[in-house]
């Protein structure tokens, strides 16, 4: 039988952080020009970056801070201005670097690339390795 009226709830609530990541680093991660920059960098470089053997070593081994430092050598004084006043902030540093080589890592592994880089930030992906982890899990499958 389905109740209606109260929706679906979570056996896991996994609460949304709304200020992890400004406004102004989502509207730049989500720019033309950070895809163009990354778009650009992948057709330069293809034969290098199938030097990978795969997603885990691509992962490990390729270095964001060169997408960042091709993204800034491209911009206008002024907006490089504001990038770096907000990239100070180290953990916008590592969101806006790790959704860059994300999607250089989709470009070469497709989706399953992109999901392997970016997981690493989502908390609701990490909550779900905890519990999977833990005694809890059996509790909450066994209902």
């Amino acid at each position: 039988m389905v109740y209606g009226g109260g929706g679906i709830n979570p056996d896991v609530y996994v609460p949304y952080d709304t200020a992890k990541v400004s406004t102004a680093v989502l509207d730049l991660v989500f720019s033309d020009k950070v895809k163009t920059t990354v778009w650009n960098y992948y057709f330069r470089n293809r034969t290098a970056l199938k030097a990978y053997s795969g997603v885990q070593d691509f992962d490990k081994n390729f270095r964001a801070e060169v997408l960042l430092k091709e993204y800034l050598a491209t911009v206008d004084r002024p907006t490089k201005k504001v990038v770096e006043i907000l990239l100070k902030n180290e953990h916008n540093k590592r969101f806006f670097t790790r959704q860059m080589k994300a999607v250089l890592a989709r470009m070469l592994y497709r989706d399953d690339g992109y999901y392997s880089i970016i997981y690493k930030d989502d908390d609701v992906v990490r909550k779900a390795i905890q519990i999977l982890n833990s005694v809890s899990y059996s509790d909450i499958i066994s209902r």
